[in-house]
Formats: structure tokens, C-alpha cells, sequence
């Protein structure tokens, strides 16, 4: 299995998913709330992690051990979302539209971009040594995108499954990534 080759496929995969799903936060059996809100570069955000492991399983057919993933939903303040959301309406509508506020919702979430590094690798520690404590579960940072309501997911791959994977099928003509 070529790992990079399937972890771009895995990300497509799950970009596309979160970023055609609307998650109620509100729903305590799925997602908990990290009570202090977090400042990113002069933007708040309430984070929402999803309470479960979830998976998909890359290739249906050959009824593999599924990928598992986790994530949390990081909410920007009413202020930031809405000036945002605007400008995005008036790009759809093909109206003028602000560029650098819509490129700035999505600053704050490059990689290279320390505070983002510090973030997301506080939120992996998290998952590991309070959310599945004892599990064994180690967890990588995966990607970043926007669910349909305009909220920031960040995805997190639970590494065990892609390892179970790996030496399942070391050839990578073994598992063609279908989904």
C-alpha cells in the first residue's frame, strides 16, 4: 500500500464528506463542548469534539478493517462567521465580494502557521490522553476543512487503523481505494 497515496485519497474522501454535513452541536450524545473558547490570531472559536471514533472503509468490496477518524468543529465567533458568510453569498451571486475576509476565515488554519501547529497538536493530545484514555489510541492530525454550516472541522486519523492497514496490504496494487 502506498500510504501517501491512500492518505490524499482518505482526505479527499473525508473533505468531501464534512464539507457536505451540517452537525447539530448542540447534541450532547455526540458532541461535548471545551468549555474556555479558544483565540486564534484576534478570531474566538468554541471547539466541539465529536465524542466517537467514526471509519469508512476504503474499499467496500474487500470488506476491510474500516479507517477510523475523529474530529472537532471549531465554531468562530457570530461577528467572524457572518461578515464571512456575506461575502461568500455575494461570490455565489457574483457580486464584489472581499477576497481577504474570505481568505482570512481560513488563515488562521494553515499548517505552516504556528499558532495553528500549537492548536491542533494540543487538540491530538487531547483525544489521546483525556477522550480514549487507556485505549491505546495514538492520533494524527489529518486535515482541515469547512462543514456546509461554515464551521471549521479539523479531522484527526486514529493511526493504529491506517498501520492495520499497511500490513494487510503491503503491495499497493492490493487495495484500491474505492468508496
Amino acid at each position: 500500500m502506498n500510504k501517501n497515496t491512500f492518505i490524499k485519497n482518505s482526505q479527499d474522501l473525508l473533505a468531501k464528506l464534512i464539507s457536505s454535513s451540517s452537525f447539530n452541536l448542540e447534541d450532547k450524545e455526540t458532541f461535548g463542548i471545551i468549555t474556555e473558547p479558544y483565540d486564534l490570531n484576534d478570531t474566538r472559536y468554541q471547539i466541539y469534539p465529536f465524542k466517537k471514533l467514526t471509519g469508512y472503509l476504503p474499499n467496500p468490496e474487500k470488506k476491510d478493517e474500516p479507517v477510523l477518524y475523529t474530529f472537532y468543529v471549531l465554531k468562530a465567533d457570530d461577528d467572524t462567521k457572518n461578515i464571512y458568510i456575506n461575502e461568500v453569498e455575494k461570490m455565489k451571486s457574483k457580486q464584489d465580494y472581499n477576497k481577504e475576509i474570505i481568505g482570512s476565515y481560513y488563515s488562521n488554519f494553515v499548517p505552516s502557521f504556528k499558532p495553528f501547529n500549537e492548536l491542533s497538536y494540543s487538540l491530538g493530545k487531547m483525544l489521546e490522553e483525556d477522550f480514549f484514555t487507556g485505549k491505546g489510541y495514538k492520533f494524527a492530525f489529518h486535515l482541515v476543512t469547512v462543514t456546509k454550516d461554515f464551521d471549521i472541522a479539523l479531522i484527526y486519523i486514529q493511526l493504529n487503523s491506517l498501520d492495520q492497514l499497511e500490513v494487510k496490504y503491503p503491495d499497493e496494487t492490493e487495495l484500491e481505494f474505492k468508496t
